[in-house]
């Protein structure tokens, strides 16, 4: 399994400049797209978190359960490595 992605403070403060460099842009040009911004930067990390919890609750599951599962996988490779060289010593 991977290690997971840490994501700094610096790099959510960066990101977040560059969102206030969009909105000040919006207010130059008087688009009046300032709030809108503001609703998807709160909307998005509102949905990210919660998918994050969501995958993470998912892999720890996943990993407590593919230790049986990983045993009857190899049990089965296994008898078909048996099965496929029977067969061919037959053949020969």
């Amino acid at each position: 399994m991977s290690a997971p992605i840490d994501i700094s403070l610096g790099e959510v403060f960066a990101s977040l400049v560059l969102v206030a460099i969009a909105m000040a842009a919006s207010r130059w040009r008087s688009a009046g797209l300032e709030e809108d911004i503001a609703v998807a930067v709160v909307r998005s990390f509102v949905q990210l978190t919660a998918i994050g919890f969501v995958i993470n609750v998912i892999f720890e599951q996943a990993a407590h359960c593919s230790c049986a599962r990983t045993r009857r996988a190899g049990a089965w490779r296994h008898h078909w490595r048996q099965q496929r060289t029977t067969a061919t010593s037959a053949l020969c």
